[in-house]
C-alpha cells in the first residue's frame, strides 16, 4: 500500500481492503437502526424510537484519477 492510499484511508477513515486495476477497494462499518412504530389501522406513524441493531461493512470501489486524485466510484455489493 502506497503513501497516498495510507493518507486517504486515515482522513476518510477507510478500511484498506486489496488493491485493483483501478485503485483499490475500501470499506467501513455502518450502523443498522431500527424503530418506526406505525398504526396498523391508517398506518399513521405512532412513534420513532430508533436504535442501533447492529453494525454492517460497506464496500466501495476507489478508483485513482490521471490526477492521482482518489474518487469515490460504486458500491460493492455485500450478500452477507
Amino acid at each position: 500500500m502506497n503513501k497516498e492510499i495510507k493518507q486517504f484511508c486515515k482522513e476518510y477513515k477507510v478500511k484498506f481492503e486489496k488493491i485493483n486495476n483501478k485503485g483499490f477497494v475500501g470499506s467501513w462499518l455502518v450502523d443498522v437502526k431500527a424503530g418506526m412504530k406505525t398504526d396498523l389501522i391508517n398506518g399513521k406513524l405512532i412513534s420513532i424510537h430508533i436504535k442501533k441493531i447492529q453494525s454492517k461493512r460497506v464496500y466501495y470501489q476507489i478508483n485513482r484519477n490521471n490526477d492521482n486524485d482518489f474518487s469515490f466510484s460504486s458500491k460493492i455489493v455485500n450478500n452477507n
